[in-house]
């Protein structure tokens, strides 16, 4: 589905989280260790993909960018100060960036939409602006990105930025102790070595040129080397709560984390872009407040109150009935309504299959299922046709979304046919197809989106006349995520958010060597 979504009072783009170790007396793990060696020795082991040279090998013929013809972000005339009241639906359930539980919905406060990279690409072009580097340059010969790192950036713990935490960036990545194998894969295979010329030039190769060659590279954000000492088989447990530092305008303190309840980031003074161009203008509030409110109906009544600074107003009811244009707070200018649209990759809302589980892993099944889902009714009568139903996974990339392709339609026949092939021929006295063992055509379907759980009801309703039967679980945002991440699911409601990109991701959504750690 392609969202034309209602906002209310646009939201600023928010930056960054961190600082401050935990308190080990609190905690119950081990002594403290030191994984200076093992790192060490790590790089040693690797001599082809972590090299140290001098300047001199630097090639002397590369053609430097930097950005500096891209227009500024932001505006001058933005006032700096305040405070911005936020709901999220769960409190996290680790402040790691990587690993178990690490992937859900709190990240984009610590991560996504908040960590610096070496580049960033302009909301308005496709064209990168500075970062944590200051210029950049690609050698199309040897399929490497040489990246000139600012030397004024610095962690918000006062720690200088350097070669060495892109290094340990790497040594962390590939690591087994963090127990994330999509990680480990993307590390291992679309990287072949970095090189580190000085502390603040370094150079990343990468296995094969694309048209953005420079965006892979570009993308990357560094780990705090000296957070992360302590690393090792305990990783999980041991940094499962410990606020590492962070390169961007926003840190959490200790005390401002309510466990279960609130978490507030503050904007740190000594932010060292601050005064940067694409950076001064933005990131103007005092301090972001997040507060746990679970039920969508509870949010809207907080927004009412003025408790919360904005909503999305996603759901069709919210927008034509609750909050009408005609609203006393509406029609008096207190609360304003805005429909915006953009251009940019689409989420790919839709139903993720678990092809690993018994029925799924059959091709006529899931082509029974895709012809048995009605979206468009969805579209129709939930949302009231404000939404568009997306042609493929990969819409919003241009030329290079599929020109011709089109998302399978509502058929019930069709999806008996397929069925029939799968040798679901027969129903039962409930109207759901059987296979003559007694096999019942049935599976779980799962969301995180307590707000659109109508959606799998229509979705139910629907597949039913053609034999299929969706069971329901409506579950808490991370819940249904971690669910998903451990494979426990059949089928689930879900999408993932898309960052503006050239082309899509085939290989990190869909390659089987992602979703195992094999």
């Amino acid at each position: 589905m392609n969202r034309c979504s209602p906002f209310l009072l646009i939201p600023l783009l928010i930056t960054f989280i961190g600082c401050s170790e935990s308190d080990s007396k609190k905690s119950n793990l081990k002594e403290p260790i030191d994984n200076t060696q093992e790192v060490t020795d790590y790089y040693a082991a690797y001599p082809d993909f972590f090299q140290i040279r001098s300047l001199s090998d630097v090639p002397a013929n590369l053609h430097w960018q930097d950005g500096s013809d891209l227009p500024e972000i932001g505006s001058p005339d933005a006032k700096k100060g305040g405070s911005e009241y936020v709901r999220i639906q769960d409190f996290p359930r680790t402040l790691r960036t990587v690993g178990p539980d690490s992937n859900g919905s709190f990240r984009r406060w610590i991560l996504d939409d908040t960590a610096m990279s070496l580049g960033h690409r302009h909301p308005d072009l496709m064209d990168f602006f500075p970062g944590l580097a200051t210029a950049w340059a690609v050698d199309v010969k040897t399929k490497t990105v040489f990246v000139k790192l600012d030397p004024d950036a610095h962690w918000s713990d006062g720690v200088a930025i350097t070669a060495d935490d892109y290094f340990f960036t790497f040594w962390l990545n590939r690591s087994p102790y963090i127990t994330a194998p999509w990680y480990n894969n993307y590390y291992n295979t679309q990287f072949t070595g970095i090189t580190k010329y000085s502390d603040y030039l370094i150079a990343v190769t990468i296995p094969e040129l694309k048209p953005d060659t420079d965006a892979k590279v570009l993308g990357l954000s560094p780990l705090p080397r000296h957070f992360y000492r302590q690393v090792g088989s305990d990783f999980i447990e041991r940094y499962q709560w410990r606020i590492a530092p962070t390169t961007g305008p926003y840190v959490i303190h200790e005390k401002d984390l309510k466990k279960g309840r609130s978490v507030r980031l503050s904007r740190n003074p000594q932010w060292w872009a601050g005064n940067k161009k694409q950076w001064r203008y933005r990131y103007n509030v005092d301090a972001i407040n997040l507060t746990v409110i679970r039920d969508t109906a509870k949010e809207f009544e907080a927004f009412k109150r003025g408790d919360i600074d904005q909503i999305s107003l996603n759901l069709a009811e919210y927008w034509h009935e609750k909050l009408p244009d005609n609203d006393p707070d509406v029609a008096a200018g207190y609360i304003e309504k805005k429909v915006f649209y953009n251009q940019k990759p689409r989420p790919p809302y839709g139903l993720w299959i678990n092809t690993s589980q018994p029925m799924l892993d059959e091709l006529n099944i899931r082509l029974g299922i895709q012809s048995a889902t009605h979206w468009q009714l969805v579209i129709d009568k939930f949302f009231r046709g404000d939404y568009q139903r997306l042609a493929t996974a990969n819409d919003g990339y241009g030329k290079f979304s599929h020109p011709s392709l089109k998302a399978r339609q509502f058929d019930i026949k069709l999806a008996l046919d397929y069925f029939a092939k799968a040798g679901f021929n027969q129903r039962n006295s409930e109207g759901i197809l059987e296979r003559s063992d007694g096999t019942r055509l049935s599976f779980t379907l799962s969301s995180g989106y307590e707000s659109l759980k109508d959606v799998l009801t229509i979705l139910k309703e629907e597949a039913a006349k053609a034999g299929l039967e969706y069971r329901i679980e409506v579950l808490d945002g991370t819940s249904g995520w971690k669910k998903v991440q451990e494979k426990q699911h059949d089928l689930h409601f879900s999408a993932f958010g898309y960052a503006l990109e050239l082309y899509p991701r085939f290989w990190e959504t869909y390659h089987s060597s992602n979703a195992y750690d094999q």
